[in-house]
């Protein structure tokens, strides 16, 4: 399948998978959270396969596909590879074994197992390949900005967020950059990645300095 054709069958095949999905938190359909993420990566210069891979990062995680689905109807190499290694094989109830069955997690060991093995182990898989730490962070500079969209009414939410973003994907921001024109393309990406970061920071501290004035303002009104 050729680079253009790749990408028009992936942006078919991710429409059809999320139809009928909404963004947490926001009235619009899932399906443009992973357009605008291919559109970010075919600006910054990413590759088809990398394109590919955006529109289809969230199929097997998010909806009844898998990534053999995906392999059954013609993506291959590299662009399969991304969706790989972008997916989570856990939930808070339970983790895919690598022959794809489902093991029941106890509870008790759900958040130990998340935080000590499983995410280590996710994260280390992308910063070994670089058009995957690209596309993770324009994934998650579009969600970000979302994030700023979903305020004022999910504040704690997203602060959480943001928190969790510094910690989980601004390590990837220091994985070695490639030579050549993949280190220009590792620039803009990470130019699009600390704007949102900036962005979703200063609209929390705008809501918390609005929030703090308003009793003052209130009790100025008078009768």
């Amino acid at each position: 399948m050729r680079g253009f054709e790749q990408i028009v069958k992936a942006a078919q095949l991710a429409a059809l998978a999320h139809a009928g999905q909404m963004r947490k938190g926001l009235d619009e359909p899932f399906i443009l959270h992973p357009m605008r993420v291919a559109v970010l990566a075919e600006g910054c210069g990413l590759s088809s396969e990398a394109i590919a891979a955006a529109y289809l990062h969230d199929v097997p995680e998010d909806t009844t596909l898998t990534l053999d689905d995906l392999i059954k109807v013609g993506f291959h190499g590299q662009t399969i590879a991304l969706v790989s290694l972008l997916t989570k094989w856990w939930s808070d109830e339970f983790v895919l074994t690598p022959e794809g069955l489902k093991e029941t997690l106890r509870p008790s060991e759900v958040q130990r197992r998340i935080k000590e093995e499983f995410k280590p182990a996710y994260y280390a898989k992308i910063a070994a390949e670089h058009d995957a730490v690209l596309l993770k962070l324009l994934d998650r500079t579009d969600n970000l900005i979302d994030m700023v969209k979903a305020l004022p009414n999910e504040r704690a939410w997203a602060e959480r967020y943001l928190k969790k973003t510094r910690e989980e994907i601004s390590p990837l921001t220091a994985v070695a950059i490639p030579g050549g024109r993949s280190a220009a393309v590792h620039q803009l990406v990470l130019g699009h990645y600390q704007n949102a970061l900036w962005a979703l920071d200063k609209a929390l501290t705008v809501q918390s300095m609005a929030e703090s004035i308003r009793p003052l303002a209130e009790q100025g009104e008078g009768p």
